[in-house]
């Protein structure tokens, strides 16, 4: 699967503060995903997500790990669960990471897998740019389409 997404921050969302509390780093506690991917096509941005579960800042290496989740969903309304951890390098805004996908609904009902992905945060809109490739087994059956 090859996926090439942005994420936009709801600034609505309350902030999430990142571990140690005493580096004093806050961001975005959720947000909206858009782009194309294998399998989904366009990505339905007002029906795509992610919600900040965790974050810490390493202030020896100044690097910040981000811990989300959520779904993607198709242009047919189909979508798969996600669980995504990303390492951002600062000052250079460069991040890499993986994301597991973990269920879904229609043709991604049962679907797995795991996509390395890499790209950068635009400052200071905070949107995040990555690319990924990877492997998403769908199971086919029954109530499935391939």
């Amino acid at each position: 699967m090859k996926i090439d997404f942005y994420s936009v921050p709801d600034t609505l969302v309350s902030p999430i503060q990142c571990a140690p509390s005493e580096a004093g780093v806050d961001i975005y506690g959720g947000g909206w995903i858009g782009g194309n991917a294998t399998h989904t096509g366009l990505v339905n941005l007002e029906e795509s997500y992610y919600t900040m579960i965790e974050c810490s800042f390493n202030t020896d290496l100044y690097q910040l790990t981000t811990v989300a989740v959520g779904k993607i969903t198709a242009a047919n309304k189909d979508y798969y669960f996600y669980r995504t951890t990303i390492v951002t390098q600062l000052p250079e805004h460069t991040c890499t990471g993986e994301v597991i996908i973990n269920d879904g609904t229609g043709k991604f009902k049962g679907a797995t897998g795991t996509i390395p992905i890499k790209g950068f945060i635009e400052h200071p809109s905070r949107y995040l740019y990555f690319t990924g490739e990877g492997t998403i087994t769908l199971v086919v059956g029954e109530n499935h389409k391939k």
